[in-house]
């Protein structure tokens, strides 16, 4: 049986879709495309003091969300 979620937390089967998608997106971006995509979130991120993503697997999925939401 898998592992069940905490309480109130979701399922991450929930969020497979999105991050393969995104894991695909990501991969097919050269890095300087890559660069420009973060520094540009950055900039949004920054202005309305929100917290910037503290990993690499979390910058994409943020440039991917800002990409396609």
């Amino acid at each position: 049986m898998p592992p069940q979620p905490f309480k109130g937390e979701l399922p991450a089967s929930i969020f497979q879709p999105d991050e393969v998608k995104a894991r695909n997106w990501w991969a097919a971006l050269t890095e300087p495309e890559q660069e420009e995509r973060i520094y540009d979130l950055t900039q949004v991120l920054e202005f309305y003091g929100i917290d910037l993503p503290d990993s690499d697997e979390r910058w994409m999925m943020a440039c991917w969300e800002n990409e396609f939401a």
